[in-house]
């Protein structure tokens, strides 16, 4: 492995300190530049001096790593088969030629520093939240690149003069060109600078778009296999209520069925209750015909004759009907898909916190794989609530992908609880119409019975979004109406406990 760097003045200092956080046999080269080479020449001359199978490693001359990143990075390579691996970048790249425009799109992790009251404060930069996986991406910042040269596809564009969109260039041309380009967090660049735009770099972002305006936009999307993944859990037997509401949309409750048996491990009983709330007869037909085929014992149909769909009735009378001796509680929407063994992943994470566990939910995609749900996030001040939505919302990597209890709850989509916790609180609030029941379940989860409420981000589901709801135009004028008579006034109730979650705004 080469690690290569331009300056404008020599630092043995800088020099030893690569050495020193490095663990294997890392060789570190300084190329001293006082300007008479632009990046793009600098960084094809290390090109130059980098064996066909090597990896070379490109960073700012202000940059400090980790003790060991070099084994990590020579890992990704040697398990993978990425070409080019970054510190920060995008899954876009839009025809401005600005690489960070899209904020849901941004991946990784950069540490910088800056001097407040006479002290020298570091803090983090997250273009994404931390994840175990490469991000895929098109583009990569020029902080920190990793290449494997035998992988690439094109060298260092030198019509970019300077020291602007060296990197962006670089990136884009080997993706165009089928190159794998990824962002990792596995070990966190420290920049002690942060770059400012200036008149060369608008400049030089002209030359980019005459040179690679005819490609763009660009993007790239991640795989699911890639930000999903079977993991191996310790379970043991526990009976599930399982509470599926659907009107018509069988296709859809196939799927969701479908893929919740054969992603479950059997050692979790399930009591699956369809509660249909008004399909045609057609499609009872076809739902009971897919039953009889798979001739589940497991599953039932309850049919309801009522003037009008309420999520939150509906749930808290097959609940109180159905389930005796069934320690958990799911409730899934019939627009859910598991990729993953979400299910057990969530009972394992109950199971580990049995005293005092809440809810449990998981990380919801949308069929594109950007997050629909990654955690219910509120915002407020010392005034008061001022909104709510879900963590990451319609980012690619934004999303927490691992276990965490630091949100106030999660959607009622895909949620996991005991149901003796579900009968204490009489179940969700049958006030509202469209809306934030869920929401209010988890306050009182954690206000009422001073339950941990538990976001597993590792459990992933595709879902498909609010098939079961009403699709009319009141949708929104009800949705404020819940806002207003039922969540704030919760929220007033609770604020001691509510308060501790929110995300500070203006």
């Amino acid at each position: 492995m080469l690690f290569f760097y331009s300056t404008r003045k020599s630092s043995p200092d800088y020099q030893n300190k690569i050495r020193k956080s490095c663990k294997g046999d890392v060789k570190v080269h300084e190329f001293v530049n006082e300007g008479q080479y632009s990046l793009t020449q600098a960084y094809n001359q290390a090109l130059d001096m980098c064996g066909d199978d090597e990896i070379l490693v490109l960073g700012h001359d202000d940059i400090a790593l980790p003790l060991g990143w070099d084994e990590q990075l020579k890992k990704i390579f040697e398990t993978t088969d990425y070409g080019i691996i970054g510190a920060a970048g995008s899954a876009s790249m839009g025809v401005n030629g600005v690489w960070w425009e899209n904020r849901s799109d941004l991946a990784g992790i950069v540490s910088h520093e800056k001097m407040e009251n006479n002290k020298l404060i570091k803090y983090d930069t997250f273009f994404s939240d931390n994840h175990d996986f490469v991000m895929d991406v098109c583009v990569v910042d020029g902080v920190f690149i990793a290449l494997k040269k035998d992988r690439i596809k094109a060298r260092f564009n030198e019509n970019i003069s300077g020291f602007h969109f060296y990197d962006v260039s670089f990136s884009l041309e080997n993706f165009l060109k089928g190159v794998k380009v990824g962002v990792t967090t596995a070990f966190k660049v420290h920049h002690k600078s942060v770059g400012p735009i200036s008149e060369s770099w608008q400049k030089n972002r002209q030359v980019f778009l005459q040179e690679y305006g005819p490609y763009l936009p660009a993007s790239c999307q991640p795989s699911i296999s890639q930000i999903a993944v079977q993991k191996p859990v310790t379970l043991y037997p526990t009976k599930i209520g399982v509470i599926i509401l659907t009107k018509d949309k069988i296709d859809y409750v196939k799927k969701c069925i479908t893929s919740l048996i054969e992603k479950t491990n059997p050692v979790l009983s399930l009591n699956i209750v369809i509660g249909d709330t008004g399909s045609s007869s057609d499609s009872l037909n076809e739902l009971r015909d897919f039953l009889n085929e798979e001739k589940p014992e497991n599953i039932s149909v309850r049919v309801y004759k009522l003037p009008k769909y309420n999520f939150s009735k509906n749930n808290n009378d097959i609940a109180r009907d159905c389930f005796t001796d069934e320690e958990l509680i799911l409730f899934c929407n019939n627009d859910i898909e598991l990729v993953n063994n979400a299910l057990d992943l969530m009972v394992a994470t109950y199971q580990s916190n049995r005293k005092n566990c809440g809810t449990v939910g998981c990380r919801l995609l949308y069929p594109n794989l950007r997050v629909q749900h990654a955690g219910i996030v509120m915002y407020g001040n010392k005034v008061g609530f001022r909104g709510v939505s879900h963590f990451g919302l319609k980012s690619y990597y934004s999303g927490k992908s691992k276990l965490t209890n630091t949100f106030i709850g999660s959607t009622g989509a895909f949620l996991l609880m005991k149901r003796a916790d579900f009968e204490k609180l009489n179940g969700f609030n049958e006030n509202t119409e469209e809306c934030f029941e869920d929401v209010v379940l988890n306050i009182e989860t954690r206000a009422i019975l001073n339950k941990v409420n538990h976001y597993q981000g590792d459990a992933v589901c595709i879902h498909y979004e609010s098939l079961t709801r009403n699709e009319d135009p009141q949708q929104m004028q009800r949705l404020q109406k819940d806002l207003q008579n039922v969540l704030i006034p919760k929220i007033i109730q609770h604020k001691n406990t509510v308060q501790k979650f929110f995300i500070i705004t203006p």
